[in-house]
């Protein structure tokens, strides 16, 4: 089960299977970042100013998946949207 969402900076919206956290230490400009880290595409999500704060949204996604799939498993719940939109800094 993947999960749509907008990037960080809005450009982008596409529909991921995995994503991963990267300080890109080889990178020119280090940070640390969220990435849609499917096998065909490693597009950058968001940059935020901590490890702990990239991983803290990281648990706000897996939290927005859960609520999905609790929206289509009890639909008298409410709505979920279906797209997240990462967080800005």
């Amino acid at each position: 089960m993947g999960i749509w969402i907008r990037s960080q900076n809005k450009e982008c919206l596409g529909y991921t299977n995995k994503i991963g956290y990267t300080d890109f230490a080889s990178f020119q400009r280090k940070g640390h970042y969220i990435v849609d880290d499917d096998e065909s595409n490693h597009a950058y999500l968001g940059e935020y100013p901590t490890k702990e704060r990239a991983l803290q949204v990281m648990d706000e996604i897996q939290g927005h998946i859960w609520e999905s799939v609790r929206a289509v498993t009890f639909p008298n719940d409410g709505y979920v949207a279906p797209i997240f939109e990462m967080p800005a800094e």
